[in-house]
């Protein structure tokens, strides 16, 4: 939200330092307001439903995971641990750590408020970005869910992005659902016992704040 009223971007370095807090702009009253969001924790009805669902199936296997705000965070809390991130890099900073080798880049545009899906590599016949208006009339939404090892190769890092909460719900849904989940796989020629590290873009409409029916857009097997 502050991104939004401030209209930029914050990048993982400056969330690090708390130096962007020291550039806010504007009037008396959107300053007023721009700091009243730094001082106070905000998450979506989205994010906390995918966290109890984890939390669920942890329980199930005997363990309990530890959920972090995450200004909360630090670097090396992401480094030797098996770490989920819910949201995108404008939600979730810790997610540009973990850009590196990935192929589908989620930015969003401040000023239009629209998000591109950069392509970094494109495969045949694939476009070299894709784009999600929120006030398009067919309410695209995307959504990315990538999973790959941390950096120092001790554990896996599970990330669910969303260009909106309903594409955030879309990661989840697509995750969670074991038959989409297979047939993406075997779409992908890879053994359903073995999951390898990938990354899968999935398209899908916003219906009130709630993902409709998903597609598979496009998706890469990580090394």
């Amino acid at each position: 939200m502050w991104e939004e009223m401030q209209r930029r971007n914050v990048n993982l370095s400056e969330y690090l330092s708390g130096n962007f807090a020291k550039e806010t702009r504007g009037s008396e009253v959107e300053l007023k307001a721009s700091n009243m969001l730094l001082s106070r924790r905000y998450t979506s009805m989205v994010d906390l439903d995918i966290v109890q669902k984890l939390s669920a199936i942890a329980s199930g296997l005997n363990t309990a995971p530890l959920v972090r705000f995450a200004r909360d965070v630090r670097p090396n809390d992401l480094k030797h641990s098996n770490v989920i991130l819910i949201g995108s890099a404008e939600t979730n900073p810790w997610i540009q750590m973990f850009e590196a080798p990935m192929n589908f880049i989620l930015r969003k545009n401040q000023d239009s408020t629209t998000y591109t899906i950069e392509n970094r590599k494109p495969a045949t016949g694939e476009p070299a970005s894709w784009s999600s208006d929120p006030v398009s009339q067919l309410h695209t939404v995307y959504c990315k869910v990538t999973y790959l090892p941390n950096s120092a190769g001790e554990g896996n890092v599970l990330l669910l992005e969303g260009t909106s909460m309903a594409g955030t719900d879309c990661a989840w849904e697509f995750l969670s659902n074991g038959t989409q989940m297979n047939q993406f796989l075997r779409r992908a020629e890879q053994s359903v016992r073995h999951i390898p590290h990938f990354e899968v873009l999935l398209r899908t409409s916003n219906l009130g704040g709630d993902a409709s029916t998903n597609s598979v857009v496009a998706w890469r097997i990580l090394p």
